[in-house]
């Protein structure tokens, strides 16, 4: 008996070995067009995997992937929707052996992501796991199976539910934004960032730093538990080398205040920006010179107000304005339809202008 028990020791043992030290043994790349194909279906965009793949199960389940690629909609502007360099996805081992997914690392390295909206109103960005057999059968990404099939949709479910992410990380990102209707485009370079969340729903945390337009700025910001209702969020945004910050927070919804289908997201929260030079804050956001800017805009400011944003409209309350000793309060509207359309209504309260004008001498 004895002896069986060592004997059946030893398989469990072998067996175990073998699991966790022959994939790193294994040249995948001889598998990444199935591997491809997996992520195809989940998806519903054509994927491919043009460098090599590797897995390994020792210290820790590890994958990586080179010159990956996310096939765009058909008619969009670009072939692509993603390109990255390298993909790194590492697993705690200990967890994963009791039923547990903690994703110890996600690593998109020098992604090149655009995200458009198609003159038919198409958004690129939202993706349907395939039907099956139907998995990269197009650019246009197949629709979702008929009712009660998986589809792939029961794993992302799953994966939404169970996973707890500790860390994703963007390298030297690029995000592009279009909007085929509005003549809309915008881009974000350089994109390093830190994201953690406890569950793929969230709360979310994250933090970073970013060029817009050529602007450097550095950012951090949470959001709370996406559950179909209003979410709780919080963002701030610093311009480092003007001394200004903004911070917006609050709680939105993505399913919009109206009852319609077409009412949108909304938006609720206190806004508060500052600085101490408010012609060094314009001159990084344009470009120029500070000693280009007025003389007078050489003080310290601070913006503070109620805003709401609903059916594309944006309003500030019990707003104020502050500079250097001048200040006034009101409120402001603005409109974003076919035309930006704005009006704002400010009562000046204290304005000294023997200190303006001699600023301007």
């Amino acid at each position: 008996m004895k002896k069986l028990f060592i004997f059946l020791a030893a398989v469990v043992v072998l067996a175990i070995a073998a699991v966790l030290v022959v994939p790193s043994l294994v040249d995948w790349n001889d598998y990444k067009a199935e591997i491809a194909a997996q992520a195809s279906e989940i998806t519903g965009r054509e994927t491919r995997i043009e460098g090599d793949v590797s897995l390994s199960m020792l210290p820790a389940p590890a994958f990586s992937a080179g010159q990956v690629v996310v096939r765009n909609l058909a008619g969009g502007s670009a072939d692509n929707m993603v390109e990255l360099r390298e993909l790194r996805l590492r697993v705690e081992l200990a967890p994963l052996l009791q039923g547990d997914i903690r994703v110890e690392q996600i690593a998109l390295v020098e992604p090149r992501i655009l995200l458009e909206r198609l003159p038919d109103g198409r958004a690129n960005w939202t993706l349907r796991p395939a039907a099956a057999g139907t998995a990269g059968a197009g650019a246009d990404g197949p629709s979702a199976g008929p009712a009660g099939s998986d589809g792939g949709g029961g794993i992302v479910e799953s994966l939404v539910q169970q996973v707890r992410l500790d860390s994703f990380s963007i390298v030297d990102g690029t995000v592009r934004y279009r909007d085929a209707s509005s003549g809309v485009e915008e881009r974000v370079t350089h994109v390093n960032a830190e994201l953690s969340a406890d569950s793929l729903n969230g709360p979310f945390r994250a933090s970073g730093d970013l060029a817009l337009h050529d602007v450097p700025m550095t950012f951090r910001g949470a959001l709370g538990r996406m559950g179909g209702g209003e979410t709780p969020y919080n963002l701030t945004v610093a311009l480092a080398e003007a001394g200004a910050e903004a911070s917006l927070s609050g709680a939105l919804s993505l399913a919009g205040a109206g009852a319609g289908a077409d009412s949108g997201p909304s938006l609720r929260g206190s806004l508060r920006v500052r600085g101490g030079d408010l012609a060094a804050a314009l001159a990084q956001l344009t470009g120029g010179d500070t000693a280009a800017q007025p003389a007078q805009l050489a003080q310290r400011f601070s913006v503070a107000s109620e805003v709401t944003y609903a059916q594309s409209e944006l309003d500030a309350n019990k707003l104020t304005l502050q500079l250097g000793e001048t200040s006034a309060d009101g409120r402001a509207r603005a409109t974003f339809a076919d035309t930006v359309q704005a009006d704002a209504r400010l009562d000046v309260q204290r304005l000294d202008l023997d200190r303006l004008l001699a600023m301007q001498g």
